[in-house]
């Protein structure tokens, strides 16, 4: 999340302009951690989200998130 804030804050956004996010976990049993560190990250409306277990992510990660956000 911090290197998807870091993402934002370069091109003069937050999290607050993400409209959609797709969270893979390699392990589902993972879902409530990752899902109260995410929360921590967003102030007010949560954005539309999926969250899919993936049998095997890039670089044997535990977790990858896409965000979509719009310049409003």
């Amino acid at each position: 999340m911090e290197n998807l804030k870091a993402i934002l804050t370069q091109a003069n956004m937050s999290f607050d302009d993400v409209v959609q996010t797709r969270i893979y976990l390699k392990e589902i049993g993972d879902f409530q951690k990752v899902n109260e560190i995410y929360a921590g990250y967003f102030e007010k409306n949560y954005p539309a989200r999926s969250t899919l277990q993936a049998a095997a992510l890039p670089r044997n990660a535990q977790v990858e998130i896409e965000m979509i956000a719009i310049r409003a």
